[in-house]
């Protein structure tokens, strides 16, 4: 059966959503910077995971943003094919809940123009990946993403002959060279198959889900907990700090690919990892 949804319901939830995320930090995020503190024995990395955690306990008391920078404003749509969206372009709803909660809540706008740098002074538009899927939902992951860690993201297609080691060894490259730049303690998404701009979906698809829970594919599993070992050996640390924890998690998804292909994709999450889910 067909149902029905508004625009204008679909932007007061994003708008409303917006403004939860930028001031409360999600519960698998705030275990992972707990878990980090418990778990780390060098002193400048624990007073700084103890900054970290009472940073989100002020953000989400005073309803204040838990870094200055609020984000590009990413809306991930998982919509049914039994939904039809009423009252006008949702794209346009979209990019006006954007701007009711950017302009309304006071947050940073951090759009512009790729070449001659103008502010859109509004934080429009919205970065939009729809996915269709069966039912009667419309699913909205609403991610205010910080330019530090998405500067950060790479991507690239390796030689099939490079195999697994290959990719091991290309995630780790990233982030000896991001260092302390997606600011620590991070979550890492990675992508491996598809073609290029499919594992770079494949890559934030993965740093969303949720760092608490166990990938159901044992040999995918193996590959999260090594990559993070290996991180985290690395002695990066809490703000470049040398510490024992760099990553929270490593979280990975894969998808066939091409027989002359290999691709990868590595996205990071910093420690204010926004997200905020809405069903409708």
């Amino acid at each position: 059966m067909i149902r029905e949804i508004s625009c204008g319901d679909v932007k007061d939830a994003v708008r409303g959503a917006i403004l939860r995320a930028v001031a409360i930090l999600p519960d698998d995020i705030r275990r992972g910077i707990r878990d980090a503190r418990a778990s780390e024995s060098n002193p400048l990395s624990q007073e700084l995971l103890d900054i970290l955690i009472s940073n989100y306990e002020i953000s989400q008391k005073h309803n204040v943003p838990l870094c200055q920078d609020t984000g590009a404003l990413c809306v991930y749509i998982r919509i049914g094919q039994d939904v039809h969206i009423t009252g006008g372009d949702v794209s346009v709803a979209l990019d006006e809940a954007v701007r009711e909660a950017y302009e309304g809540g006071y947050l940073r706008k951090s759009v512009c123009s790729p070449l001659d740098r103008l502010n859109t002074r509004d934080n429009t538009p919205a970065f939009i990946d729809w996915e269709v899927v069966p039912g009667n939902k419309l699913q909205l992951l609403i991610v205010p993403k910080g330019g530090g860690c998405e500067n950060m993201s790479r991507g690239s297609i390796l030689k099939v002959s490079d195999g697994m080691e290959g990719v091991r060894n290309y995630v780790l490259q990233c982030v000896r060279d991001a260092a302390s730049a997606p600011c620590p303690p991070y979550v890492l998404g990675v992508g491996i198959g598809g073609n290029m701009e499919s594992c770079a979906r494949l890559s934030k698809k993965a740093l969303y889900r949720d760092i608490c829970a166990p990938n159901p594919d044992p040999a995918l599993a193996e590959m999260e907990n090594d990559l993070k070992d290996s991180i985290n050996a690395m002695g990066i640390g809490v703000a470049g700090s040398g510490g024992d924890i760099t990553c929270m998690r490593v979280n990975v998804e894969t998808h066939f690919t091409h027989i002359t292909s290999l691709p990868v994709a590595v996205s990071f999450g910093c420690n204010s990892l926004r997200k905020v889910e809405v069903t409708l």
